[in-house]
């Protein structure tokens, strides 16, 4: 518990919204097996000596890329910040274990801050999955509670996360993992998964594809000049 000194800190606010959705365009794309594998071997050609070092799982790979090419999208001063993140499942991580009949969520997050300009040159996209396999490595590797005290100024630190007016928030909801297409609850099987909150906090969603051919869907909520952009540099490189 805090002390009555800190009772004035404590706040009940919504976020700020970063964005109009009026003025948002959605979109899906997909990311095949044959994809993965083409960037996959890419982070390998620039960095064969760390092979063992980096985490090349679907979701780093995806979300490493889409955060390259979103904040290329945005294109813009290379001196602005960054911040890239994501939320963690602790219930299998923790240590005592969760209580087996524990109902509601047990999440952490993890993230990182730093500059468009990282992701910018020909090197971005390797920088990325560099940041992203670090980040996946350090909760396998000192758990979720490491430094969980300072987790949250990720977000609320007054001189970034969502108060800085300059700041490119790319978060992530959802995860290839999760088998959303999979469930039914009476009605079938879900035909199409968009999640809502995407054109408020600047996230992307991922999700597995509907037809189990394993490919990766991702969901996005960018404004229309972005959107053009991010269309023209998606995948265009990895085709060639």
């Amino acid at each position: 518990m805090g002390s009555d000194s800190d009772t004035d800190k404590k706040s009940l606010k919504i976020f700020p919204r970063k964005g109009e959705a009026a003025s948002l365009v959605r979109a899906t794309v997909e990311i095949t097996r044959e994809d993965l594998k083409k960037l996959r071997e890419r982070v390998l050609s620039k960095l064969p000596d760390t092979r063992k070092d980096l985490h090349l799982s679907t979701f780093v790979l995806t979300y490493a890329y889409i955060a390259t090419c979103m904040v290329r999208s945005r294109g813009g001063n290379g001196d602005r910040d960054v911040a890239f993140g994501f939320t963690i499942d602790s219930w299998p991580l923790l240590n005592p274990p969760v209580p087996e009949n524990y109902f509601g969520n047990c999440n952490t997050i993890t993230g990182e801050f730093t500059k468009a300009r990282d992701f910018l040159d020909g090197n971005g996209f390797v920088f990325g999955v560099q940041k992203v396999s670090n980040l996946v490595k350090q909760v396998k590797e000192k758990g979720v509670l490491e430094g969980i005290e300072t987790k949250l100024s990720f977000l609320l630190n007054p001189g970034g996360g969502y108060a800085a007016k300059y700041l490119q928030v790319i978060t992530v909801a959802g995860s290839p993992g999760f088998g959303v297409y999979g469930s039914d609850f009476g009605w079938g099987k879900p035909v199409k998964l968009l999640i809502v909150s995407i054109d408020k906090n600047e996230a992307v969603s991922l999700a597995e594809s509907r037809d189990g051919s394993r490919r990766v869907e991702v969901g996005l909520a960018l404004q229309k000049h972005e959107m053009e952009k991010f269309s023209s540099l998606f995948l265009a490189d990895v085709e060639k």
